[in-house]
Formats: C-alpha cells, structure tokens, sequence
C-alpha cells in the first residue's frame, strides 16, 4: 500500500506576531526617508514631520523606474549564472527539495567591476544619490507588482507545490511582507 504524504495546510508563526514585526519593521524602512526629508527642509528639524519634497508627480520618474527595473533583471541574470555551488531547500510536502544557487558573492564581484567600468567610463553615478527618492518610489512600486503577480501565480500553483510555512492566512500581511522585502533588498 503506497502512502501519499498528507498536506495540512498550517500557519506560519509570522501569522501570530506578524503584525508586530511588521509595525517595528515598517519604522526601520521609513526612518532613513524621513531623515532624508528632515535634512532636506530648510530648517533641518525633525518635527513637524517634514513633507514631501513637491507633489507625487515629482517623485514618479520613468527613468529611475527603468534603472530599477534594469537592476532587478541584472542581478536576476547574475542569480542564473551558473556560478557557485547549488545549495538545497528544505523539503515541500511532496518530497521535493528545491535547488538555490549559491553564487551572492560572484555577483557582488561582478556587480561592482561593471559599477567601476561604468565609472571609468564617464557614466554618472551621482545620479543615485541625486534621485534616491524617486528611485524608491520605483523600487517600492517594483515590488508591489512582483508580490501581486507572485499572490496570483500561488492559486494556479498545485496545493502541494506551495510551502506551508510561508502560508499567513492574512493576505494583506502577505502582500505587505513581501513588498518591503522585496523594495528593501532592491534598495
């Protein structure tokens, strides 16, 4: 008689405790923008809370989106070279063990000799400390798009492909944790 493995959907532990995590973790992305703008006013001073610089449409720009979007397809590129060793996952419910590779430091290597040539070339790269705000309005945007599409991939995706531990039962909390994941490992 052949076993199949029973899957039981269960919550994560970040389902109890999440919204907290997400509140402390949600000050530690917005303290460097709202220093940023504080040392941009005129006066300097934290409170009253300084306020944007200009209106939302100075802080859209196509160009720093497509800088963003070029960054996540390099590394994306970089992550698929076959550099590195290949590490293992833990196993699903079906017994697969998912391959990761691990090749973070020959992209980094890889990542700042093109950031150098690019130097050495004449590009510039004041251009990041010029727009930062506009290139994480593009990076917070980036990953709210990546998570939606990865939210609505997961209900086509069989039952016992999907991780057990990743699942909430709060798809808010999801949506959320995975934007500033995703924003905060771009910037």
């Amino acid at each position: 008689m052949e076993k199949t493995p029973k899957f039981r959907p269960q919550l994560a532990l970040v389902a109890g405790s999440g919204l907290r995590l997400l509140q402390r973790y949600l000050i530690v992305i917005l303290i460097p923008l709202w220093m940023i703008l504080a040392c941009q006013a005129p006066s300097g001073a934290l409170f009253p809370l300084p306020r944007l610089p200009g209106s939302w449409s100075t802080l859209w720009e196509p160009k720093a989106f497509l800088i963003v979007l070029a960054w996540c397809f390099l590394q994306a590129g970089l992550y698929l070279l076959p550099l590195g060793k290949v590490g293992e996952g833990p196993p699903m419910p079906n017994g697969v063990k998912l391959k990761y590779n691990l090749n973070g430091v020959q992209a980094f290597v890889i990542t700042t000799g093109l950031m150098a040539y690019l130097w050495y070339a004449g590009v510039n790269l004041a251009y990041v400390y010029q727009h930062y705000l506009q290139l994480m309005i593009a990076a917070y945007t980036i990953g709210l798009i990546f998570c939606f599409l990865l939210y609505v991939k997961s209900f086509a995706a069989p039952i016992e492909e999907l991780v057990p531990n990743a699942n909430t039962g709060k798809a808010v909390l999801i949506v959320i944790v995975c934007v500033i994941s995703w924003s905060t490992v771009v910037i």
